[in-house]
């Protein structure tokens, strides 16, 4: 298709730099429809597979994503994707963890927030 439009005279605007192999942290805003499953364990109403727990204090992404490193070696909790959330809500920013799983649970949420729990010494 490309190279029917150069037939007809139209020129491409030209990639000054390739991304082939680089690294980037996305960061989202996002509205939340969270349903309370007991205190500070949630799930998202709209997207099944989010679970999300608070935790105690604010981490830097790679603290963060070390944090999460060591969490997943626990087998009982391995298969999971993790992010770190804040929200907004009770006139307080809270610090979340939002844990992405397939047919994620209440039973898994808790296992996943006392590992991290244990692994912060709270």
């Amino acid at each position: 298709m490309q190279q029917q439009f150069r037939d007809e005279g139209l020129v491409f605007k030209k990639h000054n730099k390739s991304f082939a192999s680089e690294n980037a942290l996305i960061t989202l805003e996002k509205i939340f429809y969270l349903e309370m499953l007991e205190a500070g364990l949630y799930i998202d109403a709209r997207q099944a597979h989010h679970g999300y727990f608070i935790i105690p204090m604010e981490m830097k992404w790679k603290a963060f994503k070390e944090l999460t490193k060591e969490a997943k070696y626990d087998v009982h909790i391995s298969s999971f994707d993790a992010a770190s959330a804040t929200l907004y809500f009770d006139n307080q920013l809270n610090e979340l963890v939002r844990v992405y799983r397939n047919n994620i649970d209440i039973g898994f949420l808790k296992r996943a927030r006392d590992r991290y729990y244990h692994l912060l010494k709270v």
